[in-house]
């Protein structure tokens, strides 16, 4: 069953979750796993951010979670959390913070094209580790685009190294786009669920 985030009961779990989506960038952050967790809980209230529109599969535990919306809001919304995650960092940490979010997101931008083809971005996607395997991933996609949330393409960044993920979206029907050196590299396609 397809839950928005916002309506979940646990919202500290879904923090946990899109902490788990992206604990690669937000592990370099200089804030403590709590104290990440607590911004990116009060993140799910927020408009205009990267996990204003997230679902979730599993009532009491939040067993899937993923966050989208269109392509071409990409800036804005990479914006709207750069500085919701700045409001919340302490004045003697935000120097680096800057720093950090800046560079992350010069790699993100700078391969991604005007399309005229509806394009949804895929900006956070996290099973819980003892429930991968078991279709969620996919199954959360799909209550998505059933919902009319996924339409046309779909274009997500995935970590170059994260080998199960980047079998996951080709089995999905997305493939690499863009330059082959950057740690996050950009993926498109028509999903096949």
């Amino acid at each position: 069953m397809l839950i928005p985030a916002r309506q979940h009961l646990d919202t500290a779990a879904c923090a946990e979750r899109i902490y788990q989506s992206l604990d690669r960038f937000y592990d370099r952050l200089p804030l403590t796993h709590n104290q990440l967790i607590e911004i990116l809980g009060l993140e799910l209230s927020e408009d205009g951010t990267e996990v204003e529109h997230s679902y979730v599969i599993g009532n009491k535990t939040t067993d899937a979670f993923a966050s989208v919306y269109p392509l071409d809001e990409l800036k804005a919304r990479q914006m709207g959390s750069t500085f919701h995650l700045m409001r919340a960092t302490p004045v003697s940490e935000q120097k680096a913070m800057r720093a950090e979010l800046s560079a992350h997101q010069k790699r993100v931008q700078s391969d991604v094209q005007d399309s005229d083809v509806p394009t949804t971005y895929l900006a956070r996607i996290a099973v819980a580790k003892d429930r991968r395997g078991q279709g969620l991933g996919r199954a959360i996609l799909q209550g998505m685009r059933n919902e009319g949330l996924i339409e046309g393409a779909m274009a997500l960044h995935v970590a170059a190294d994260n080998t199960p993920a980047i079998g996951f979206y080709r089995k999905l029907g997305l493939e690499f786009v863009g330059e082959s050196d950057k740690p996050f590299r950009l993926m498109v396609g028509t999903l096949v669920l």
